[in-house]
């Protein structure tokens, strides 16, 4: 406060603010003249009686005007644009970085000021009339003349609003999102990029931050480990992965999918004990495999360019390979159980270490354009409801080490050039 004369109230000063006391709202303030004003106010456009309203708090070294009342009490009523030489320290508040200034001022300047000066350091010199902007340590809130909105901290921090399109542009070199439902975190961290999503399924697990739903796109092995959380531990060597999903529920990891910069794509799902499945997918294999957990529980199919392979977990496998052979292995039984059964072979060849049983219900045909081979080492025993024919172009041959019985209710007809051995 500074008491004058009456002859000197009702009238403004400049100066310059030296210092700024912000929870009492008062600065202190030498004029123009040199002398020292303290515990000087400043005007608010509105709010000054509520939370509400635009807060502003005047900076060292910042020029402004000082109005006295009639009672000698002063206050600042507004900040005056400094006159500097050749800025050093331009501001955009746009995206681009480069303005001409040619084309600027021959547009815009409508004043005689020298153009070596130009005035207030803190307006973005692409600024035209009729823009509102905030400025404050590099960064921009501003309203243009033709109703878009920019909130700008950085040229790689910045937010565009416009009716044109009803567009919403940002932009941003690391984001993040979190609301109740979900999470969502794009980051470059140490110079590894990434980024991670995550959903919740309940409210409980939201709260504790355990979501059921994860995905992570990019360097997967940085965003597994860090998941948009800061971090100053190193960070684990980078892998193949790009993509990674995954689903847990009450902590147990229920299904995954991991997919590599080769196109490798593996699929895993389990029930969070023994009992599990997985797809592996690549450039040369395609496979399937289900697995109890024990040593041999477990069914598998394995594609490749050269054979089709089916595992089962009983030792059995059946092959078919590329140069048109086929293979069925079992270590205990085959059963073929159809209500009829064609088969079609240039040559037969059957080996059977033990025991062999037949057992028709209708007629037994056999039709073989080569020559019949057969080799038992146990008992044969074929029962046929109806009547065996066999028909073999060239040589039958039997050869059985035990004992062979054929009942027939009907006719059995051997027609080529049967030779027996027992």
């Amino acid at each position: 406060m500074i008491t004058r004369s009456g002859k000197d109230k009702n009238y403004e000063v400049e100066g310059i603010v030296t210092s700024v006391d912000i929870r009492r709202s008062v600065c202190k303030v030498i004029c123009k003249d040199g002398r020292v004003m303290i515990n000087v106010p400043w005007e608010h456009t509105y709010g000054g009686l509520g939370r509400s309203g635009f807060s502003y708090t005047p900076a060292p070294r910042e020029r402004v005007k000082v109005r006295l009342d009639n009672r000698g009490d002063p206050c600042i009523v507004g900040s005056l644009p400094p006159l500097v030489f050749s800025r050093q320290d331009k501001t955009y508040i746009g995206a681009i970085q480069k303005f001409e200034d040619t084309y600027f001022y021959h547009r815009y300047n409508a004043s005689m000021m020298s153009s070596r000066s130009e005035a207030g350091t803190s307006r973005p010199v692409d600024t035209v009339p009729g823009d509102s902007v905030i400025s404050q340590g590099g960064g921009h809130l501003g309203v243009t003349n033709s109703g878009s909105i920019i909130a700008k901290a950085s040229p790689l921090a910045r937010i565009f609003i416009t009716k044109i399109d009803d567009f919403i542009g940002v932009i941003s070199r690391n984001y993040s999102q979190f609301s109740e439902s979900a999470k969502k975190v794009q980051e470059n961290i140490k110079g590894r990029v990434y980024q991670y999503h995550a959903w919740y399924y309940t409210n409980t697990s939201s709260r504790n931050d355990e979501p059921e739903y994860e995905e992570i796109i990019g360097d997967v092995s940085a965003g597994e480990f860090t998941k948009g959380e800061y971090t100053t531990e190193d960070l684990p060597i980078k892998d193949s992965r790009i993509v990674k999903r995954q689903v847990t529920s009450d902590g147990t990891l229920r299904y995954k999918q991991e997919i590599t910069l080769e196109g490798r794509d593996v699929i895993s799902s389990t029930d969070g004990s023994t009992n599990s499945s997985t797809k592996t997918q690549s450039n040369t294999t395609w496979s399937v495999l289900v697995d109890d957990g024990s040593s041999n529980g477990y069914q598998e199919i394995l594609a490749t360019r050269a054979i089709i392979q089916v595992t089962g977990s009983g030792g059995v496998v059946l092959q078919f390979n590329d140069d048109g052979t086929a293979s069925l292995v079992g270590d205990t039984s085959l059963l073929v159980n159809f209500p009829e059964v064609n088969v079609t072979c240039d040559t037969a060849n059957v080996d059977c270490s033990g025991d062999a049983t037949v057992n028709v219900g209708g007629n037994l045909e056999e039709t073989v354009a080569g020559d019949i081979q057969r080799t038992i080492t146990g008992s044969v025993i074929e029962t046929v409801g109806g009547d065996i024919t066999r028909t073999v172009v060239g040589n039958y041959t039997e050869t059985t080490s035990g004992s062979k019985l054929e009942t027939t209710v009907g006719s059995h007809t051997i027609t080529g050039n049967p030779a027996v051995i027992s």
